[in-house]
C-alpha cells in the first residue's frame, strides 16, 4: 500500500511538474532584482502573497523581516518545521523556496489536504546581515517553531563537492553540525604608541598578545586548554560509517589551494575524519600597530573562532578560555565574545532520520551520503538542543547550475518529490 501511494504521488507530480514550475521560471527575474536591490521588507512584501494563497499564517518574528515564521495547520498529530534561507545565491534560493511550495501544491491536488501541519522558518542572509541573531529568536520562540523534526535545505559548496567527490546529483544528509564559538582577545599595555628605541623598557602589546595566542595550541595541532577535549560526546559507528567509503582527496584539496600538505599530513579516512569529528581554533584576524612608524604598538587584537563538535558547549569553552588565560599570566588579555552557535547532532537510529533517509533513497534510487556532521555551524542548532529536536541538513545542488540545464531540472523534481514523499510518510506516522 506504501509502495502504491508513492508510486501514484510520484505519477501525479511527474504529470503536472513542467507547468507548475513555468510560472516561477517567470518569477525568477524579479526575485533576483528584489534580492540585490531592496531591503528585507521588500522581499517579506513579495513573499508573503504566495505564502498567504497557500493557506499559510505569517509572521515576522521579533518583527525583523529578515525572520519569516510561517504556518500551515492541518489539525494533524504531527508537524514538520522546514528551513530555508535566501538572499546569496538568487537563482538557487526561488529554486528551494519553489520546490517546496509546489510540493505543498502537488500534494494538495493529488490528496485533497496535508497529512501534516506545516511550520517553514525563513531567513534572509545577505553579506552584510544585521538582523537578530538566531539564539535570541530561539529564546523567545522555540515553542512556537516546536515540532516533530527539522528539515534543513543547505546548497553544496563547490569545495563540499572536492572534498567528499560527489555530483551535483548526489543528496547528502548531515546528522549535525559543528558549534562555533567566536572570540576577540585584545591586548592595551600603554595608553598611547611609544618610539620603538625604548623596547628594551616599554611592554610590547602585539608581544604580550601573540604570547597568549601561542599558549592556546602547540605545534601538533592540539589545543592546550585544559578540559577542552572532555566533553567531546562518542559518535555511533553507524553515524561514522560513511567515512570510511569517502575516497582519499588530500592531493586534490591540496593542490587546489596551493599548499603542500594538509595539517599534519592528513589524508583519506584520517583527513574525513579530523574534518567532521575534530574541534579546531583558527587566528581569522591579527593586527597590532602601524606599518608606517617605528612604534611600540599600544593595543593589539586578534579574533579566533573554535570549531566545536558534538558535546562541547559555547559557554563551557569561554569559560575555560578564560581560566587558561588566568592561569597562564595573561589575565590581562580582554577577552569578548563575538559570535556562539552550538553543535547539534541527531542520532542515526532515530525514526525521522529513518523516514527521511528513506525517502530519499527512492526518490533519488540511491541511499543518500549520510555525514555524522556538517562541518560549519547552522543557526537553528539552537532550536536543536533547546527543543530536542531531530534536526536533518540535506545539502544537493551547486551555485552553476543554470534555469534550463537537465540537470537543474531533474533536481528540482527530485527535492520536490522528496519533500512530498516526507510529507506523506510522516503523516501516516504512528
Amino acid at each position: 500500500m506504501v509502495s502504491l501511494d508513492r508510486e501514484r504521488l510520484f505519477g501525479h507530480i511527474d504529470e503536472y511538474y513542467h507547468s507548475s514550475f513555468e510560472g516561477w521560471k517567470q518569477s525568477y527575474a524579479i526575485f533576483n532584482q528584489v534580492q540585490q536591490f531592496t531591503s528585507h521588507s521588500a522581499t517579506y512584501h513579495q513573499l508573503f502573497p504566495l505564502l498567504e494563497h497557500r493557506g499559510f499564517h505569517t509572521t515576522l518574528l521579533n518583527d525583523d523581516p529578515a525572520w519569516i515564521s510561517t504556518e500551515l495547520e492541518a489539525g494533524a498529530a504531527h508537524t514538520l518545521l522546514l528551513y530555508n534561507h535566501y538572499g546569496t545565491h538568487p537563482l538557487w534560493d526561488l529554486c528551494a523556496l519553489a520546490s517546496r511550495m509546489l510540493a505543498i501544491d502537488l500534494y494538495r491536488e493529488w490528496a485533497g489536504t496535508l497529512p501534516i501541519n506545516i511550520k517553514w522558518l525563513l531567513h534572509r542572509t545577505t553579506t552584510a546581515n544585521v538582523s537578530a541573531p538566531l539564539h535570541s529568536i530561539v529564546k523567545e520562540h522555540s515553542q512556537h517553531l516546536q515540532a516533530d523534526g527539522c528539515l534543513c535545505d543547505e546548497l553544496r559548496s563547490p569545495e563540499e563537492s572536492t572534498l567528499f567527490s560527489i555530483g551535483d546529483d548526489t543528496p547528502v544528509l548531515f546528522l549535525g553540525c559543528k558549534g562555533l564559538l567566536g572570540i576577540e582577545l585584545a591586548s592595551q599595555v600603554t595608553t598611547t604608541p611609544i618610539s620603538s628605541r625604548y623596547g628594551s623598557i616599554v611592554p610590547d602589546a602585539a608581544w604580550r598578545l601573540l604570547w597568549a595566542l601561542n599558549s592556546l595550541k602547540n605545534a601538533r595541532e592540539e589545543i592546550m586548554i585544559d578540559g577542552f577535549y572532555d566533553t567531546i560526546a562518542p559518535i555511533e559507528d553507524d553515524a561514522a560509517a560513511a567515512l570510511y567509503t569517502l575516497p582519499d582527496t588530500a592531493p586534490v584539496l591540496a593542490e587546489q589551494w596551493g599548499i603542500s600538505d594538509l595539517l599534519p599530513g592528513l589524508c583519506g579516512l584520517q583527513m574525513h575524519y579530523a574534518h567532521l569529528l575534530t574541534p579546531s581554533c583558527t587566528i581569522n584576524f591579527i593586527a597590532g600597530g602601524d606599518e608606517t612608524s617605528a612604534q611600540i604598538p599600544a593595543q593589539a587584537r586578534a579574533q579566533i573562532e573554535f570549531s566545536l563538535v558534538p558535546g562541547q558547549k559555547p559557554d563551557d569553552i569561554l569559560a575555560s578560555l578564560q581560566h587558561h588565560l588566568h592561569e597562564h599570566g595573561f589575565s590581562d588579555i580582554h577577552v569578548q565574545q563575538r559570535s556562539s552557535c552550538p553543535p547539534a547532532y541527531t542520532q542515526p537510529s532515530h525514526p525521522f532520520v529513518q523516514l527521511v533517509s528513506s525517502a530519499t533513497t527512492q526518490v533519488w534510487e540511491q541511499a543518500p551520503l549520510m555525514l555524522p556532521i556538517m562541518p560549519s555551524s547552522h543557526p537553528l542548532a539552537p532550536l536543536q538542543q533547546r527543543a530536542n529536536m531531530p534536526l536533518l541538513i540535506t545539502s544537493t545542488g551547486s551555485s552553476h547550475l543554470q534555469w534550463d540545464h537537465p540537470s537543474m531540472t531533474a533536481l528540482l523534481k527530485q527535492k520536490l518529490k522528496q519533500t512530498a514523499l516526507i510529507i506523506h510518510r510522516l503523516g501516516t506516522m504512528a
